[in-house]
């Protein structure tokens, strides 16, 4: 059976209000595709660097060219072997594309504005699910209930001191950031596919929901933020792949929510409650009719 008729697959990304006091647009990206020659679904996030003028560029490609490296490299290796090959061919792809804008030196230039992304991204076939990055992020799981563990697991992928995540493109250009090799490599966890009713992969910045999860959605509304684990563990977003958008467009609306205070006599302007762009894509086992 193809993996894509077992997993529902949906996604969502909204601008920080950091980026919309400052007119920037959202940096993060994401990409879902589906192989059907190795009967595999992935699914990646990325997060430009704040500090690059175009990262979201980066991004958006850096997304797709993850999954189709991973696809064309699981043609002919196991899945446990394609990291190093994955991670090479990348490089090689974003330092063409860096080579094709500007000549020697400059393509640092380049690279520095469009080409610094984190990576966190998940693979799932028939055997195995993986969940990979380079750089922060988080992922979630959500497994078969066993006595009093609910099945729900959830991990944070920490930038170095001072918020210095390493990016990809850092294996072609220097930086003054003292990475280690093994911080540049595709860090990999894996589970049985069979064990898994559900994996996320996020941006960082869904780490402010857990900070604000009690607080309503926009001044005066009856639903709260809440935590990262309902994308997964309610069932509104399997019923319907666009509640998830919907869900983090309320917690940051595309246009500020203006609304009077009588009794203060004055006007609040409400941006949203997410500072950093926050971007989650997720696939969750569908519950068959049968059952």
């Amino acid at each position: 059976m193809r993996v894509v008729d077992n997993f529902m697959v949906a996604g969502g990304s909204v601008r920080g209000t950091d980026h919309i006091r400052k007119g920037i647009n959202n940096h993060d990206a994401m990409h879902v595709a589906y192989d059907v020659h190795t009967n595999t679904l992935v699914g990646v996030v990325c997060d430009g660097c704040g500090s690059g003028q175009d990262s979201e560029v980066g991004a958006k490609v850096g997304s797709m060219l993850v999954a189709t490296s991973i696809f064309r490299h699981l043609t002919y290796s196991p899945l446990d072997e394609i990291w190093p090959g994955v991670r090479k061919e990348v490089c090689s792809h974003i330092h063409t594309l860096s080579l094709a804008m500007e000549n020697g030196d400059a393509i640092k230039n380049v690279i520095a504005t469009n080409f610094l992304f984190t990576i966190v991204g998940f693979v799932i076939t028939e055997e195995r699910t993986v969940v990979f990055h380079i750089g922060d992020g988080y992922y979630a799981l959500c497994r078969d209930v066993v006595d009093d563990d609910d099945g729900f697991f959830e991990a944070t992928f920490e930038p170095m001191e001072g918020n210095y995540p390493p990016y990809i493109a850092y294996n072609i250009v220097e930086t003054h950031v003292p990475f280690l090799e093994k911080d540049l490599e595709f860090s990999v966890v894996w589970y049985p596919t069979k064990t898994v009713n559900g994996i996320l992969v996020a941006t960082d910045g869904i780490e402010r929901m857990k900070v604000k999860q009690n607080l309503p959605v926009r001044p005066g509304a009856e639903e709260s933020i809440g935590l990262p684990r309902q994308f997964l563990c309610e069932d509104r977003y399997v019923k319907n792949s666009h509640a998830l958008q919907r869900k983090l467009a309320r917690l940051n609306p595309y246009q500020p929510v203006i609304f009077p205070d009588w009794e203060q006599n004055t006007i609040h302007t409400h941006l949203g409650h997410l500072n950093d762009d926050t971007t989650v894509v997720m696939a969750r086992k569908m519950v068959k009719n049968d059952e």
